[in-house]
Order: structure tokens, then C-alpha cells, then sequence
């Protein structure tokens, strides 16, 4: 267990002890599903003009992943440029029939909030 004062990390906890048995099958491979979208369309866009740029403006170094790139930023920049590398092809989230892109803003924070704790570690080794 985490300190008791780090909410983020009693989340994390919390969440990590639920799992997906919890879940039904179809809410959990819909998450799964989101997931997925999101990353692979992060990496097909990760050199795209609009990534790049929103990626040069938050180059706050740190410990957290950008997909398809070898260099590591602060969470909050982590998380603002793999948004917008997620959401550059507008591809996000279209994988069920939804009309929001909710992927796109949570899945980058998630991201950058367990890697600047260390919770995980991304092998990012993937070329985009």
C-alpha cells in the first residue's frame, strides 16, 4: 500500500486489486479495445506536424513514455503530447459506436500517472 496522502496512488491500488473480474466481458474487452486504438493511433501519427509541434512546446524532461519516441517527459507533458499524437489521425476511439474520443484525454494521463510513480515501465522499443 501507498502512503496514505498520495491519492493517485491509493487509486492505482485500489484499481489494480479490482482487475477485470468485476467487469462484465464486454465493458472490460471495450476498454481493452480503447486502449489499443488509442496507442496504435499515437504511434502511426507520432512524426505527424500537429504531434511534433504540441511535442516541441512540452519538453519538460521526465520520466514518462512518449509513444513511438525514445526522449521522456514531465507526466503533464507526456500526457499533453500522446494526446494529441493519439487524436492527430482522429482515429481514437472510433473502434465501437461511441461519439465522444474519451480515450484521447484519459488514456495518455494513465499513462503518464503510473510511469511518474513507477508503477510501470513501457518497453518503448516500438517503432512507429
Amino acid at each position: 500500500m501507498r502512503p496514505p496522502g498520495d491519492v493517485a496512488a491509493q487509486l492505482a491500488d485500489w484499481a489494480s486489486a479490482y482487475g477485470t473480474g468485476g467487469l462484465p466481458d464486454a465493458v472490460a474487452a471495450a476498454a481493452i479495445r480503447c486502449i489499443v486504438d488509442a496507442s496504435g493511433g499515437g504511434l502511426a501519427a507520432v512524426d505527424r506536424p500537429g504531434g511534433a509541434a504540441v511535442r516541441q512546446l512540452a519538453s519538460t524532461p521526465g520520466p514518462c513514455t512518449l509513444l513511438g519516441r525514445q526522449e521522456r517527459l514531465s507526466p503533464a507533458a507526456a500526457a499533453l503530447a500522446n494526446a494529441a499524437a493519439i487524436h492527430a489521425l482522429d482515429f481514437d476511439d472510433t473502434c465501437y459506436a461511441g461519439t465522444l474520443h474519451g480515450t484521447v484525454v484519459v488514456w495518455p494521463a494513465v499513462l503518464a500517472s503510473a510511469e511518474s510513480v513507477e508503477w510501470i515501465q513501457v518497453d518503448n522499443d516500438v517503432e512507429a
